[in-house]
């Protein structure tokens, strides 16, 4: 009997895995078609935790990493060659974080590395933290800038979560000005 429930719950972690796709992108659905609203929501996040039961990290994991499957062109119908979802949407932040540095190439190439890693070997969110040290360790930069009073680590975590707020507040009915600002803001940061 052992051995039955074993099966089983291996079958349903499979199931999980593969189908999170699907789940996340009713999500999306509900995000950007504000359906949330028809509901008596204020937002997809506020209808996640009260129907679902879902916290706001999760869905943002979820959609996150989903949308990270669609920029990357990511064949939906092979579902059996897909990465953790942990290892997808750290992944994702991996790929802002490299798109916001200065040394393209390099950010390019450490970044396409541990992409192929993820995708070939299944590696754990912590294990992808890891490589990436191990890739940017050499290049750390602790000179303080004069204007943002910052080190290179700083500015590099600032318009990472600059960036990661505009792509938020991208689907949502967000005033041209905040946009705007969070532009200059970038620009400032990139000195």
């Amino acid at each position: 009997m052992d051995g039955n429930i074993r099966e089983e719950i291996k079958k349903s972690a499979e199931y999980f895995k593969k189908n999170w796709i699907d789940f996340a992108k009713v999500l999306q659905d509900v995000n950007q078609s504000k359906l949330f609203e028809n509901w008596g929501y204020k937002s997809d996040f506020e209808y996640a935790r009260k129907e679902l039961y879902i916290k706001k990290e999760t869905v943002m994991k979820l959609i996150n990493s989903y949308n990270y499957l669609l920029e990357e062109n990511y064949d939906f119908k092979s579902k059996d060659s897909l990465p953790s979802l942990d290892s997808l949407h750290e992944l994702s932040k991996l790929k802002l974080k490299f798109n916001d540095q200065n040394n393209e190439e390099n950010s390019a190439n450490i970044y396409q590395q541990v992409k192929n890693e993820v995708f070939d070997k299944d590696l754990s969110s912590s294990t992808i933290k890891k490589r990436v040290d191990e890739f940017t360790s050499d290049e750390s930069d602790e000179s303080v800038d004069e204007k943002s009073g910052l080190n290179a680590e700083q500015r590099k975590k600032a318009l990472f979560y600059l960036k990661r707020l505009a792509s938020l507040l991208q689907n949502q009915k967000t005033p041209a000005n905040i946009i705007n600002s969070l532009e200059e803001i970038a620009e400032y940061f990139n000195g």
